[in-house]
């Protein structure tokens, strides 16, 4: 006999009504979580701050590895950079249909991760608004709708990321603006927010991408915006190992502790990648 029907006859869950209610529970239950993917997994928000080249890609994907080995939990990764979200990339795509460049070089406006604002005030100002826009329909859509839905996000460069993006062009750094705190209020707050602390040198020696210089003045950026930042400091210049073991011990105990009901006896004694 189907196990519907079987609900339906057994006179011990109650009237006609009662069971037939309880079967139609069961198919709606069954509809939530196998067709539109709304699962009861708790909600979280790892990110991960820090220079490029410091190894925050590399500690995510170890880090989602982690929570599907432990917890069985499909944590989703997303990466953002002020000036490569989308809203920015269609208004320079704008821009280079009516040829309007800036720079006098319309090699920049061939990718948005090549392309630089000028440094006069007021485009600057327009420059910042418009990632500030974009930053925050991005953390609403990639992060905040994901975790109302009870899934796990591991975020890949955050606010203070973006921050050091914008404020890099300018000759006086200032992270207390107006617009960077409403982007602050707005997006999510972190149950684990990490900045992996490593020194220009070593991320040069380990083969970054960016010069030295370039290195330097992101580093001196970084200073600035953590003083008023809520992330730990976690030492990267440790051999990989080392630091992911703590980067994973780290996360997975903040989620056994924010959900003791469903993690009351979990306790992670090991994990290797």
């Amino acid at each position: 006999m189907h196990s519907s029907l079987r609900v339906i006859e057994d006179p011990s869950l109650g009237s006609v009504f009662e069971r037939y209610w309880l079967a139609f529970s069961y198919l709606v239950d069954g509809f939530v979580h196998r067709k539109l993917g709304i699962n009861p997994h708790p909600r979280m928000l790892i990110a991960l701050s820090g220079l490029d080249g410091s190894g925050k890609t590399k500690h995510a994907r170890v880090l989602q590895k982690a929570f599907r080995t432990c917890t069985g939990v499909e944590a989703r990764y997303v990466w953002s950079r002020a000036g490569s979200l989308p809203l920015t990339n269609v208004v320079l795509r704008i821009l280079r249909k009516l040829k309007i460049d800036y720079r006098r070089d319309r090699r920049h406006l061939q990718s948005a991760n090549e392309w630089k604002p000028p440094r006069e005030k007021a485009t600057l100002a327009l420059w910042s608004m418009l990632n500030a826009l974009d930053l925050i329909l991005f953390f609403f859509f990639k992060v905040t709708i994901p975790l109302v839905f009870g899934k796990v996000v591991i975020a890949d460069r955050f606010i203070d990321d973006s921050l050091v993006d914008l404020e890099r062009l300018r000759q006086t750094p200032d992270f207390d603006r107006r617009i960077y705190k409403w982007i602050r209020w707005l997006a999510p707050k972190p149950d684990v927010w990490l900045f992996l602390n490593v020194k220009p040198d070593e991320i040069l020696r380990r083969g970054g991408d960016e010069t030295g210089d370039e290195l330097a003045v992101r580093h001196r950026l970084y200073q600035l915006v953590r003083s008023g930042s809520q992330a730990r400091i976690l030492d990267n210049s440790r051999p990989f190992e080392k630091a992911s073991g703590q980067l994973v011990q780290t996360s997975l105990e903040a989620f056994f502790r924010k959900y003791p009901q469903k993690y009351r006896n979990y306790r992670l004694l090991s994990f290797r990648y």
